[in-house]
């Protein structure tokens, strides 16, 4: 009878999703789009708008904050896919 092995592990909340999710907060505010890193670099940031088309890039950030004033802000939904430098990406999403 030794077929089967029980294993008890404790991996208790071990995604690394949410320690990326809750870092980086994003805010629109009169035409601007702000972003900030409480905890890594910013390496590239894309604005999608809800149809999928990419609206701005911006690439070599090398800062943990960016505001973006180039953006065509009209009153939609964005997608906003951020990439920090130790390699996460996040999506984040603001209607404006």
């Amino acid at each position: 009878n030794n077929r089967f092995v029980i294993v008890y592990q404790n991996p208790t909340l071990d995604n690394n999703s949410f320690e990326t999710e809750n870092t980086i907060q994003v805010y629109s505010s009169r035409k601007k789009i702000g972003i900030k890193s409480s905890q890594s670099l910013l390496e590239e940031v894309k604005i999608y708008d809800i149809s999928g088309r990419l609206l701005c890039v911006k690439s070599d950030i090398n800062s943990s904050e960016i505001t973006l004033t180039d953006v065509t802000l009209s009153d939609q939904m964005l997608l906003i896919e951020i990439s920090t430098q130790n390699g996460l990406k996040t999506i984040k999403k603001i209607i404006n």
